[in-house]
């Protein structure tokens, strides 16, 4: 035939069916999708479940996702690696990581925690993520069991007054936080762990990020603007320096012991 093929293409596959439960268990690589213009869906449907077997793979192309509905779940064993090439996990059920294993897909990717969505408080990995979105659409906690999160150069967007609590150690490096929508209210808390913010970007919230008195924190070189509260910190900082509060209604509200305060400025901050 002389008729080319056409270069757009869509596909969705689903694991389980209504009541029927199913698992998907992968032992070699499953690729969702290849390159741009071939899209595909994996949809794990409720009460069904996803092995990433040990030393499996998992590539998710541009366009295409990973969707785990609410009552499904993804497993992770040691060795399993993830690839996402501008894909996405859209988290609607339970990420369980085995033992030790990190969450820490290579390349840029979304993801997208939403309904009943939630990292297992088992999970005691960590989870790194580079150049890549998250979605907070639920109530979001990452419990003291986890070894780590660490965002870097990462967009982190709440929505519907969606909540992170972070209760392990954490750093956030060159990254922004923001809202969707015009609405405003206290997103990104930490608390328990050590926590250092450097190079960051936070554009509105209620606070933008609440430190409590439990927390080693550091702030360096980073941005608040157009909040209507910065930052809320009942931590003594072992380091505040260099950073930006502008055009929010408070910008830093600081009750904690004595500490340097250095380079810091503040600009059409009402308080």
């Amino acid at each position: 035939s002389n008729v080319p093929a056409d270069g757009e293409q869509n596909l969705e596959v689903f694991v389980g069916n209504g009541c029927l439960q199913g698992e998907l268990r992968i032992k070699g690589t499953l690729k969702i999708g290849d390159v741009p213009g071939h899209f595909a869906t994996l949809r794990i449907n409720k009460g069904s479940t996803l092995v990433l077997d040990k030393n499996s793979s998992l590539f998710i192309g541009p366009g295409s996702e990973l969707i785990v509905e609410e009552g499904a779940t993804m497993i992770i064993q040691p060795g399993a690696s993830i690839d996402w090439n501008d894909g996405a996990i859209n988290l609607e059920g339970t990420l369980n990581m085995d033992s030790g294993v990190d969450f820490s897909p290579t390349g840029s990717g979304t993801l997208t925690f939403d309904g009943d969505g939630l990292i297992s408080p088992q999970s005691t990995g960590a989870i790194r993520l580079e150049q890549s979105r998250v979605n907070i659409k639920n109530l979001q906690h990452l419990s003291v069991n986890i070894a780590a999160v660490e965002l870097n150069e990462c967009t982190v967007v709440f929505y519907n007054r969606g909540e992170l609590k972070v209760r392990s150690d954490f750093d956030l490096t060159n990254s922004t936080v923001q809202y969707d929508g015009n609405k405003q209210w206290a997103g990104l808390s930490v608390s328990s762990g050590t926590t250092a913010v450097a190079h960051c970007e936070f554009i509105g919230g209620a606070p933008a990020l609440s430190v409590p008195s439990n927390s080693t924190f550091s702030l360096e070189n980073s941005t608040f603007k157009n909040a209507l509260q910065g930052l809320k910190c009942t931590a003594t900082p072992s380091s505040f320096y260099a950073n930006r509060f502008y055009s929010c209604t408070i910008g830093a509200e600081l009750n904690c012991a004595a500490m340097t305060i250095e380079r810091n400025l503040f600009h059409g901050c009402n308080q």
